[in-house]
């Protein structure tokens, strides 16, 4: 069973997400609305830190996490980690590099 770190709306998931598309047996704490002292109490043992791009993801959080395996960005910012105690810890620090690049041209035609 693996334990993910979500900072992100729970809502949202719910809205948004395909059923099915988390594990059942995966152990999914929704830590957004929490400070880091209150994430690290609840998930210090997760092995997947997913997040959305405008959420800190500080050192503190980063070096509390003893099993961190990877840090996931939804969006295509990543400016919000810090990828510097993620590189000393050689965690991998993922984003959706391209997903909006398509909106981006439309708009621009669009508005040109």
């Amino acid at each position: 069973m693996a334990k993910v770190l979500a900072l992100v709306d729970e809502r949202r998931v719910a809205r948004f997400g395909k059923p099915g598309q988390i594990p059942g047996d995966w152990d999914v704490v929704y830590g957004l609305y929490m400070t880091d002292e209150e994430r690290l109490a609840a998930a210090w043992d997760a092995d997947y830190l997913y997040t959305i791009s405008v959420v800190e993801v500080s050192a503190k959080l980063i070096n509390g996490m003893p099993k961190l395996k990877l840090i996931q960005a939804e969006g295509v910012g990543f400016d919000k980690i810090d990828l510097e105690a993620a590189n000393a810890r050689k965690i991998p620090v993922c984003n959706c590099a391209g997903t909006n690049a398509g909106a981006v041209a439309e708009q621009t035609v669009m508005l040109i």
